[in-house]
C-alpha cells in the first residue's frame, strides 16, 4: 500500500485497456499478429488477478460497513457472470472476438476517467499517511 490503491487501479485499467486495443488495431491477419493477441492475452491475464483483488479492496473501503456484503457479492456475481455472457455471445451471436473486445474497451473508457476525476483515494491509506 505505499502508492495508494486508486493509483494502482487506475494502472491496471490502463494496462487492460492497452491489451484490448493491441490486437484491434493491428492490420490484417499475419503470424506475427498471432503472437502479439497471445502476448496481449497472457499480459491481460497478469493483470486481471492484481485488478480484480485491488478493485474489490478499493471498493469496499468507499463503502459504509453495513453495504459492503451486498456489494461485495454484486461484484462477485458480475465477474463470475463474464464467462456465461462469453458463452453465451460466441455461442448465439458472434465467433468473432472483435465484438468483445470492442465491449470491454468501451467500458474502460468511459470506467477509467470515472474513478480518475470522480472516485477518491482509499480512506485507508489516505489515514495512514
Amino acid at each position: 500500500d505505499v502508492h495508494g490503491r486508486k493509483n494502482i487501479y487506475v494502472y491496471l485499467l490502463c494496462t487492460n485497456l492497452f491489451t484490448f486495443i493491441v490486437p484491434m488495431v493491428l492490420p490484417g491477419s499475419s503470424f506475427i499478429n498471432v503472437y502479439i493477441i497471445i502476448a496481449s492475452f497472457f499480459i491481460n491475464g497478469l493483470m486481471a488477478g492484481g485488478k480484480t483483488a485491488v478493485g474489490y479492496c478499493y471498493m469496499l473501503e468507499l463503502l459504509p460497513e453495513y453495504k459492503q456484503t451486498f456489494f461485495g457479492t454484486l461484484w462477485l456475481i458480475v465477474d463470475g457472470s463474464t464467462f456465461i455472457f462469453l458463452t453465451i455471445y460466441y455461442r448465439f451471436i458472434s465467433r468473432n472476438w472483435f465484438g468483445t473486445f470492442v465491449i470491454g474497451a468501451a467500458q474502460l473508457v468511459l470506467t477509467i476517467p470515472c474513478i480518475i476525476f470522480f472516485v477518491p483515494e482509499s480512506p485507508k491509506w489516505l489515514y495512514e499517511q
